[in-house]
């Protein structure tokens, strides 16, 4: 009699099991969100058309490199370590540790684009260091001579094309 109870209960326990496991639908794993990050890692800095810093193309490449240089040099002066700056055919490119710092002009002609990647397809994570690192650009952004104005906006909205509306800052508030 006892043995038979036990086969019971064990039969028992198997198909509660069973039926928990199987019938109910497990939970799915959040995909991330791609506008996590609070940092806005894209900006786009509108210069007078008659500003020192206005499109370069063509020979006058070398002259947009120089610029950047000296851009590069005031960040390093904030504090900033920064690797050698790199000349690319979309523009200027330096390392800043684990993130890449990159500058261009825009095709219209409208201003420069300065971004802050994590080298690859993923943001730049919310941290101290990416923090510093673009309040630090935002400053030297506007401090550009002939700049107008320097809004920033997220990565993914910027590499979707539509952009949105801009904040102030790389940093929310």
């Amino acid at each position: 009699m006892l043995a038979a109870l036990l086969v019971l209960l064990g039969l028992g326990l198997i198909a509660f099991v069973l039926l928990t496991s199987s019938s109910r639908p497990r939970a799915a794993a959040p995909e991330p969100r791609p506008d996590a990050p609070a940092l806005r890692t894209y900006a786009h800095v509108d210069l007078a058309p008659s500003g020192p810093w206005q499109q370069l193309s063509g020979a006058d490449q070398s002259a947009a490199g120089a610029r950047f240089a000296a851009l590069l040099k005031r960040l390093r002066q904030r504090g900033i370590e920064l690797g050698a700056a790199t000349q690319e055919d979309w523009g200027l490119l330096a390392t800043a540790g684990r993130y890449h710092l990159c500058f261009g002009s825009l095709d219209d002609g409208s201003g420069w684009v300065a971004s802050l990647t994590s080298g690859g397809d993923r943001p730049v994570p919310d941290e101290p260091g990416a923090r510093n690192l673009l309040v630090a650009l935002d400053a030297e952004l506007r401090a550009i001579p002939g700049a107008r104005t320097v809004e920033w906006f997220k990565r993914e909205a910027w590499l979707s094309g539509k952009p949105g509306e801009p904040a102030r800052g790389p940093v929310a508030d």
